[in-house]
């Protein structure tokens, strides 16, 4: 029997699937060791970047398990200070959404159980003594989550701890004589927004800088509405100069557009969001739009992939209709705002186990849905969400979320030499070879 880490996709030891037997730092690529070229992909950042230049950020730092079997989950210290330490400088976590007079938390799930031991929605857990992060053993048949297994020695962190994180990497770089740029990219989802301007205004101005806010559309009806939100925790004054990122979900389209989600179509409600995202650009200090692609639309127009669109039911065809409203909003970015970078996600599917995709919901983590990509479109283009290169190179995003850093920089290391960059990518750091 495996492991219960070894089930889980982003604990699960990491290889280039080209070269399964050799450790991944000492790959080749056209830009030299993968272990350089993760670290020149890491080098392209948020501030630095330039048009036709590709980056990666790390989805929740670089969740793994140590060779001894020690497990350092998502959003954790220890996956935080692993991305750092390869390369990659900027990274994603999720501000948690919690009552009003608690400190933002930087947790993915509504709820705790899949990662601790507390089975409660994440604004009603204990956060009064340090909150461990678990592993539990999955009851796939059942597609429940099982007994706890492990628990580590990692804990739900907060925006202070983050910086002290930074701060000390940053340090650590400056006596080796580097230097190292080190940002999260926190993910608001639902009320958590105007909490994480708040906490991030309270911090002194050099410690604000380590935050890229991330604006998603589940509550936030446009620069009014969180400007409403944020007088009502008497947040001071400036925190529009913070830096943002706009998300677009594609879950969130239609809340947008103010229509039950089964009744989303592109040609209605395309406009009302791009409205949404020039509010909030031309208002905010923004550094970058964050727009999930699938690739269903390309499908769409060019009647490509394995289902007949015109045999679909409504609620199937809503992958298409959300990936071509996102088509139409990067393309609109690109004209409004051409000088900044579009970003791209790539969640992997939570476990995979003998070629079946198993996938937990941040809504309810306790449930394990198999996916059926040959019946559903639905999950069909989950799957393709899930290929990182795949965003940069054919779906023409600047920078890519992975979970899966080395397999990402080996990737793009290939398509970055095709378009005659290398040199320019190997000028981004002093080699180690």
């Amino acid at each position: 029997m495996d492991a219960p880490q070894n089930e889980v996709n982003v604990l699960k030891p990491r290889s280039v699937h080209q070269h399964p037997n050799t450790p991944w730092r000492k790959v080749k690529t056209p830009l030299g060791s993968l272990e350089d070229a993760v670290k020149m992909f890491g080098a392209v950042t948020l501030e630095n970047w330039t048009k036709g230049h590709k980056g990666i950020i790390g989805h929740r730092g670089y969740p793994h398990t140590s060779e001894d079997g020690k497990i350092f989950p998502e959003s954790t210290e220890g996956a935080f200070v692993l991305s750092i330490n390869v390369g990659i400088g900027t990274m994603e976590t999720d501000a948690a959404p919690i009552d009003q007079d608690e400190e933002v938390r930087l947790f993915h799930d509504l709820t705790g159980k899949r990662w601790t031991e507390q089975d409660a929605p994440v604004e009603q857990m204990d956060f009064s003594r340090p909150v461990p992060y678990v592993l539990r053993r999955n009851d796939l048949k059942a597609g429940t989550l099982g007994e706890i297994v492990i628990t580590s020695d990692q804990f739900v962190l907060t925006l202070k701890d983050l910086v002290r994180i930074g701060k000390k990497a940053q340090e650590d770089a400056r006596d080796r004589g580097q230097d190292l740029t080190v940002r999260w990219l926190i993910d608001c989802r639902n009320t958590s927004a105007p909490f994480t301007i708040r906490d991030v205004m309270r911090l002194t101005k050099s410690e604000r800088n380590f935050f890229y806010i991330q604006l998603l559309n589940f509550g936030i009806k446009g620069y009014q509405d969180l400007s409403g939100q944020v007088a009502h925790l008497s947040v001071a004054e400036g925190w529009e100069d913070l830096k943002y990122v706009l998300s677009p979900n594609f879950d969130g389209l239609h809340i947008v557009a103010g229509v039950a989600q089964i009744d989303l179509s592109p040609d209605k409600h395309l406009e009302a969001n791009k409205m949404w995202v020039e509010d909030l650009a031309n208002n905010l200090n923004v550094y970058g739009l964050h727009a999930p692609r699938t690739g269903a639309a390309d499908d769409w127009e060019n009647g490509g992939g394995p289902f007949d669109v015109t045999t679909l039911s409504v609620e199937d065809l809503l992958p298409y209709h959300k990936d071509r409203i996102t088509k139409g909003l990067q393309d609109h970015w690109r004209v409004i705002k051409p000088s900044l970078p579009l970003i791209s996600p790539s969640a992997v599917p939570t476990i995979t186990k003998d070629g079946k995709h198993y996938v937990s919901t941040w809504a309810d983590p306790t449930i394990l849905k198999e996916l059926d990509p040959d019946h559903s479109p639905k999950d069909y283009y989950g799957l393709q969400l899930s290929d990182a290169a795949k965003h940069v190179i054919k779906w023409h995003a600047d920078f890519v979320l992975t979970d899966h850093i080395p397999q990402t920089a080996y990737d793009l290391s290939f398509h970055v030499a095709d378009l005659g960059m290398t040199e320019y990518y190997k000028s981004l750091i002093e080699p180690s070879y």
